[in-house]
């Protein structure tokens, strides 16, 4: 598709990653002030020469000033269903995966919109991205 936009978005949350070995720095709880970058995708333009306003994506940012900004990931990661998949660890890869899920759900995208990822980055060094299908 010819055409991207892309639009970043932030919260702080902690988490620990219990199933990693013992003495790895991740297993113990620990926080994170999370970026997650949503990038959107058409062939074309609507008649206001856009993707789609950024406003519109608001809807998604809501949802994460909700459910994710100030919380212990751990609490509330398990409690989503993403393929039918419970219990999934809080990295960064199943973020991006869920965010991906709650772009498509809450967010009105005319039907030449489409996802084309989430990137999801808990540090300025890494990110972890999910491309939807």
């Amino acid at each position: 598709m010819p055409y991207r936009i892309s639009k970043k978005f932030a919260f702080s949350a902690s988490h620990c990653l219990d199933h990693m070995p013992e003495g790895h720095p991740c297993r113990g709880t620990h926080g994170h002030n999370y970026e997650v970058e949503l990038v959107l995708a058409s062939e074309a333009l609507d008649d206001k020469g856009m993707v789609l306003d950024y406003h519109d994506m608001k809807p998604f940012k809501d949802w994460i000033d909700k459910y994710l900004d100030h919380t212990h990931l751990n609490d509330y990661i398990p409690k989503l269903y993403v393929d039918g998949k419970i219990g999934l660890m809080p990295t960064a890869e199943n973020l991006a995966r869920i965010l991906v899920k709650v772009a498509d759900e809450h967010l009105n995208l005319p039907s030449n919109v489409h996802i084309y990822r989430v990137r999801v980055s808990e540090t300025p060094k890494t990110w972890a991205e999910h491309k939807p299908k």
